[in-house]
């Protein structure tokens, strides 16, 4: 979160305040469970905070009024079901993610200046709240827009590129520790979890032409009916060294089994060690070698800066988090770094340099996710090939 943090506080000083403090933005960001489930949503929490320069406590919670800040006012909406969206032709209350979308922006609601929904699931939302509100502004961490939306600031990841430095951390582990058989679990098989998937699997190719890869998607990914459990135990099954998940819960609770089988993982999206693995207290923690991090907290500085300092920059178009702005990256070692060794990291962070360049190719069209190249033996769900 650092860099994020720290980036947000060097805009507003740079900047300046946009407004008098009487007069400060309304800043909402829709972050659905309160409280917060997860680092992951909690660095949006905190790049929020630092963003908006409000001091003291300001924590999510149901029915919280604004927190003043130094440059916007800032609340966080969540679920609840005080909120009546018949009005805007939606059946249903705050408690689910359409509704909450209209409620953080409504006037006879929060009446955010801009509403961020963090998360593709506050697709639908956004799009219904900013036109029903076009005079007001919105944004979303983690979803596009096609086409664009004039008044949405829409922020996109390359699950591509953290998903080809993943396979690459994958794959020299695999070969360091002479099992040269490796998997790559995703959830549901949409774009930009196949991103992950096969950029994962275009650079263990690259780096380990002799590796087999073994894949399989679920069908949840909140593991359902403990897919994760039962799409490790495929894993395991086939002999892999290595595992990489991509798949929310399941692909959570894929690894937190796998690493207790003695099976190396990489997790996905915010540093695992600290959610999955508790910390280091959880079984098996010193078997997680990575994990593929989506910086949730650089796309909220970027859409609350360019809120307040240049919208024309972000409005009405699809704006890339990538390595060349730290939208993407890799997390420490934690337990593991005896065998994610100093020499491989610096492999992953040259690789990470060169993104930055644009000087990798890393395989994966970049509106389905498919892959351009690569072999790989799909399992399917439920066991078996």
């Amino acid at each position: 979160a650092a860099p994020a943090l720290a980036l947000a506080l060097a805009a507003a000083a740079a900047l300046g305040a946009p407004a008098a403090a009487q007069e400060l933005p309304a800043v909402n960001v829709a972050i659905a469970n309160c409280p917060v489930a997860g680092p992951y949503i909690q660095l949006a929490v905190d790049a929020a905070v630092a963003s908006c320069g409000v001091e003291g406590e300001c924590a999510p919670a149901g029915g919280m009024d604004y927190c003043p800040g130094a440059s916007c006012a800032l609340k966080f909406e969540c679920f609840d079901a005080e909120f009546d969206c018949g009005s805007y032709g939606v059946n249903g209350t705050a408690g689910d993610y359409t509704c909450l979308t209209l409620k953080a922006a409504a006037p006879e609601g929060s009446d955010a200046d801009l509403t961020i929904g963090v998360g593709f699931q506050f697709g639908e939302g956004m799009a219904l709240a900013s036109a029903a509100f076009p005079e007001k502004d919105f944004g979303i961490i983690d979803g596009t827009f096609d086409p664009p939306l004039s008044n949405v600031e829409a922020f996109f990841y390359r699950e591509d590129q953290v998903g080809f430095l993943a396979g690459v951390a994958m794959c020299e582990v695999a070969k360091a520790i002479d099992n040269k058989v490796v998997g790559i679990i995703g959830g549901i098989p949409i774009p930009p979890v196949k991103a992950f998937v096969n950029g994962a699997a275009t650079a263990c190719a690259d780096v380990c032409a002799d590796c087999t890869i073994f894949e399989a998607y679920s069908e949840s990914f909140n593991n359902a009916n403990n897919e994760g459990e039962a799409l490790a135990d495929q894993m395991v099954a086939e002999g892999v060294g290595v595992v990489f998940a991509a798949g929310g819960g399941t692909g959570s609770a894929a690894i937190r089994y796998l690493a207790t089988q003695g099976v190396y993982v990489i997790g996905v999206d915010s540093d695992e060690y600290y959610s999955t693995f508790e910390g280091g207290a959880a079984p098996g923690s010193e078997f997680l070698l990575t994990s593929a991090l989506k910086r949730v907290d650089s796309g909220i500085v970027q859409a609350i800066n360019c809120f307040l300092y240049n919208w024309e920059d972000c409005a009405g178009q699809n704006n890339v988090m990538d390595a060349a702005n730290d939208g993407v990256g890799m997390a420490p070692c934690h337990d593991a770094c005896e065998v994610y060794t100093e020499e491989i990291q610096q492999q992953v962070a040259d690789l990470f340099v060169a993104m930055q360049d644009d000087a990798i190719d890393t395989g994966v069209d970049l509106e389905t996710g498919d892959r351009l190249s690569a072999t790989i033996t799909v399992l399917a769900p439920g066991g078996g090939r």
